[in-house]
């Protein structure tokens, strides 16, 4: 197995390196070197993390490079501000306001009324016309000449009222109540004052990096990297290149 398949597949945790740029620079070195034939994939890794670990004293020592920071700048200074006093607030009125009312609607109502009335009489029972005359024969004085009946028990009339039709009321409202509010004399005033005291001071100090500083430090970090490469690999390495395949090698 060569170096540069090792490294797709090993991933570790550096707090004080970027363990990305570490593989980057180890694939640069030994990417086509092979692994030791005696050790498994697990084993390799394995290894490789003991080296970091052990060493983790002297790498971090390494990683501690003083930058030179070409930024900087402090500013220092005092801010003031004095007064006496409070803050007071006055508000004055006096405003003469008339209110007035002009109502503008009017109410109109209609009545229609579509109720009919029928009143029909029905007459029922006995009628009775007696003619009454003092003839010279008759037994009685009241006796009648002659008489027309109708053969009914008894005599009543039967009075039927019928309603029909709908009452309808309509109410419709014209106009517009207008009410207006207006100041007669007099005015809204409102004054206030106000005083504080403030005394302060200003200090800050501002420093950085610039693009200068970052080209500067790359060397120095390329160190750091291959010292931890060279340590890595002399433990889970050979020391034979295979950039070029050389038939005479025994494995």
């Amino acid at each position: 197995m060569l170096i540069k398949d090792f490294l797709k597949t090993w991933e570790f945790e550096i707090d004080y390196l970027d363990f990305t740029a570490l593989k980057y620079r180890f694939e640069a070195l030994r990417g086509l070197s092979n692994v030791r034939p005696d050790l498994s994939s697990e084993e390799v890794k394995k290894y490789a993390e003991n080296v970091i670990t052990v060493n983790r004293a002297q790498y971090e020592a390494l990683a501690e490079i003083n930058p030179y920071k070409s930024y900087f700048e402090e500013v220092e200074g005092t801010d003031k501000e004095t007064g006496k006093g409070q803050s007071t607030s006055t508000t004055t009125d006096t405003q003469i306001k008339q209110n007035e009312l002009t109502r503008g609607i009017e109410d109109t109502r209609e009545m229609t009324y579509g109720r009919t009335e029928d009143d029909t009489r029905t007459p029922t029972g006995t009628i009775r016309n007696d003619t009454t005359s003092y003839a010279y024969n008759a037994t009685s004085t009241s006796q009648p000449d002659s008489r027309t009946e109708e053969s009914y028990q008894s005599y009543k009339e039967t009075n039927v009222l019928k309603s029909g039709g709908t009452d309808t009321e309509t109410v419709s409202h014209t106009g517009t109540d207008v009410q207006t509010e207006q100041v007669l004399d007099g005015d809204l005033k409102t004054i206030g004052t106000t005083e504080n005291n403030n005394d302060g001071q200003h200090h800050e100090i501002r420093s950085g990096y610039v693009l200068r500083d970052i080209i500067e430090l790359m060397p120095q970090w390329t160190m750091i990297y291959d010292r931890i490469v060279e340590d890595i690999f002399s433990v889970i390495g050979v020391l034979v290149a295979t950039r070029k395949i050389d038939y005479s090698l025994d494995w």
